[in-house]
């Protein structure tokens, strides 16, 4: 049971690069032109939200974790540090990581939610129910 755990958390691990190399090239072109806090957060939150879309639980969350510890290093006073001296920071840094982590959530439930809906309409379960009731008429 614990290779079929570790192979799932390095699947997930694996997944969650490209949306790590987009938290990367955020983080470079956001810094590069001097954007602050908020934008960059935003953008973050795209990065996040996208590779929730793609990506499962475990990498989005991986992915929205970098995101947040970029966020907090590059952006927020004091720069290059992860020490935040502004309370307003503080908290705008932990709701992007709720916010994001949540959405990661979200999109897993949704995405959980289809797979069972596909499954309960596919041709082989409508023709299962159809053998059932011809059989017991």
């Amino acid at each position: 049971m614990p290779k079929l755990e570790d192979q799932r958390l390095w699947r997930s691990s694996i997944r969650a690069i490209p949306g790590t190399l987009m938290v990367g090239a955020v983080t470079l072109i956001c810094y590069g032109l001097r954007v602050d806090l908020t934008v960059t957060g935003f953008l973050y939150l795209i990065v996040v939200v996208v590779q929730s879309l793609l990506g499962d639980f475990v990498s989005s969350a991986i992915v929205s974790i970098i995101a947040d510890l970029c966020l907090n290093f590059f952006f927020a006073p004091p720069l290059f540090s992860f020490r935040v001296t502004d309370s307003s920071d503080f908290w705008a840094l932990i709701a992007f990581l709720i916010t994001g982590l949540v959405i990661t959530q979200l999109t897993t439930r949704v995405r959980r939610e289809m797979q069972v809906s596909h499954r309960a309409h596919s041709p082989s379960a409508t023709q299962g129910d159809g053998l059932t009731a011809r059989s017991s008429s």
